[in-house]
């Protein structure tokens, strides 16, 4: 047979079975899973990622997605074996991924609070004394790089959390902040106005020897505070 007509034959066997109704259907369910797997291709990888560089740092076990894992492997098999595409069965792997991306970015979100944010209420309740330093535009430019532009266990927000806690150490260390002063500026963070009473001795020394005196102010109240 001519390879013209080795052609014209394949093209009508591709439209008698495109006619048939059951190889319709199946179509019909191939093309729908297909588009769902092509969808969430991309988030799926990025779960399969983050749950690798979590365990690497130790913050997960690596077991949460084995069940997400082995609904893949059977949905791959079902599908090399031309049996039941099951559509609904991609549905649970879409669901389970969700949860479990959604519990990863928990544990990364409490990992940061764990590791800088107290590091950060103390750098931010200073914000007013320090904030056109070259140092304290560093630490927001890190931060807001860890918070928004990082994937869970990324290896180059781990290098910025470090280097957010190192610069925020110094930071802390060269205005000599011990812990009475630290508390007095904490207490304003909370609560944005303070009476004169909790400027101790402490307090005031530290704010006189580093000329911070012009950037507080006086006011009278009639409110009594507890």
């Amino acid at each position: 047979m001519a390879l013209i007509d080795e052609i014209e034959e394949s093209k009508r066997l591709g439209d008698a079975y495109g006619r048939n109704e059951s190889l319709s259907d199946v179509l019909s369910e191939a093309k729908a899973l297909f588009s769902k797997i092509r969808d969430s291709e991309n988030e799926i990888i990025r779960l399969f990622q983050d749950a690798k560089n979590m365990r690497e740092i130790g913050l997960i076990s690596g077991n949460e997605v084995l069940d997400i894992l082995n609904l893949l492997i059977e949905t791959r098999e079902d599908v090399l074996k031309n049996a039941d595409y099951k559509p609904n069965k991609y549905g649970l792997i879409l669901k389970n991924a969700k949860k479990e991306q959604e519990g990863i970015n928990e544990t990364w979100r409490k990992y940061i609070q764990k590791e800088i944010e107290t590091s950060r209420s103390i750098v931010d309740t200073l914000c007013i004394l320090v904030e056109n330093s070259q140092r304290y535009n560093k630490l927001v430019e890190l931060y807001n790089d860890i918070k928004a532009n990082m994937r869970p266990g990324n290896k180059e927000a781990l290098r910025k959390i470090e280097q957010y806690k190192q610069l925020a150490d110094e930071l802390i260390k060269d205005l000599n902040l011990k812990q009475s002063i630290l508390r007095f500026f904490e207490r304003m963070a909370d609560r944005n106005v303070l009476s004169l009473s909790e400027m101790t001795p402490d307090v005031w020394a530290w704010i006189h020897q580093h000329h911070f005196e012009d950037r507080f102010t006086i006011k009278i109240s009639n409110k009594e505070r507890g």
